[in-house]
């Protein structure tokens, strides 16, 4: 099985949201997928993709049964925290140490594999930012095959991704490239406008820090209620991800 990491330097800049469509286009591809939502504070995969909170299952020498999420013949594996609140909009008032015990809980003790087959990829979709989390996370996984880093083309948000980036170099792990959420405005005209100044800004900013930019997510209506709208800005992502690129 193989491990990507979903990073970012700030939150809201689209890490779940491509966490999903990146699991959802590796499944189009006939790949069995799991997505592990370790944002322990922040956990959003469940409510993007309409699943309702459900009683946690234990299976045999107490794993976890994962959640299977279905659609368009699509089938992929889930777990987070979002599973074990009352409401999406519940806090969750933990301290590093109990935060780092879940977060091994949803990696380790989580029977991937169980409800669709064995995984060929495991998706993590991490917290935000360059911290203690992150790093936590990050010495959990015995092995990690890239991470995918996710951002929007602000000045304040890239000087945070740009922190993000040092860290997986300094961890030496492998950056597959930088997805770049609301990269424009795509009016139904055709025009593109950049909101956030010229785009040529980002690709200065990959070029400095040698990173690729593999996609560009445009400010498109009904991304923030159904994020498989966007499913076909991510193609170059998965084809990076599946080695097909």
């Amino acid at each position: 099985m193989k491990t990507y990491l979903i990073m970012s330097g700030k939150g809201g800049s689209g890490k779940s949201t491509s966490a999903i469509n990146i699991a959802y286009g590796l499944a189009l591809k006939g790949k069995k997928v799991g997505i592990s939502d370790s944002d322990i504070t922040g956990s959003n995969i469940a409510f993007l993709l309409g699943m309702k909170r459900t009683d946690i299952e234990l299976l045999d020498y107490s794993y976890i049964k994962p959640f299977v999420w279905e659609k368009h013949g699509v089938k992929l594996e889930i777990m987070g925290m979002s599973f074990m609140t009352s409401s999406h909009t519940q806090p969750m008032l933990m301290k590093g140490d109990k935060k780092r015990i879940f977060v091994r809980e949803f990696i380790d003790k989580v029977s991937w594999g169980s409800q669709i087959g064995s995984l060929d990829y495991m998706i993590v979709d991490l917290p935000p930012g360059s911290g203690s989390e992150a790093v936590s996370i990050i010495e959990t996984l015995k092995k990690i095959d890239g991470v995918v880093i996710t951002t929007t083309p602000s000045r304040v948000c890239l000087i945070d991704v740009a922190k993000t980036i040092k860290l997986c170099k300094k961890l030496e792990l492998k950056i597959v490239g930088l997805v770049v959420s609301m990269s424009h405005f795509r009016c139904d005209c055709g025009k593109k406008s950049y909101i956030f100044g010229d785009n040529g800004g980002i690709s200065k900013f990959a070029d400095r820090y040698n990173v690729n930019i593999i996609s560009q997510i445009p400010i498109v209506p009904l991304a923030n209620t159904e994020p498989l709208f966007l499913s076909d800005f991510y193609t170059d992502a998965v084809k990076k991800i599946s080695g097909r690129w």
